[in-house]
């Protein structure tokens, strides 16, 4: 199955790259940051066992949210739409 996946980048930073504090409160990032990307579960070993819009969701920010580890990444990936694609 296919699904079209809308995610965005939600920068938690509360020290810039100058080491100058920032507000405490989440900032999305440029709108250039919003990406779509078409996952195929029947291909991709990351989404196998996923069965519904959910279950992609749930996997697509476990991966990119994780992928280094720890919980101190200055950015976070967050899915604001997943859309299940009509076979053909």
């Amino acid at each position: 199955m296919k699904y079209t996946v809308t995610a965005i980048c939600i920068s938690r930073k509360t020290v810039n790259d100058n080491g100058i504090e920032l507000p405490d409160k989440y900032e999305i990032q440029d709108q250039d940051l919003w990406h779509d990307e078409i996952i195929d579960t029947e291909k991709n070993e990351i989404f196998k066992d996923c069965k519904n819009e959910y279950d992609v969701e749930d996997h697509y920010e476990y991966f990119w949210n994780r992928l280094n580890g720890g919980y101190t990444n200055s950015e976070i990936v967050k899915v604001v739409n997943v859309v299940k694609e009509e076979s053909k």
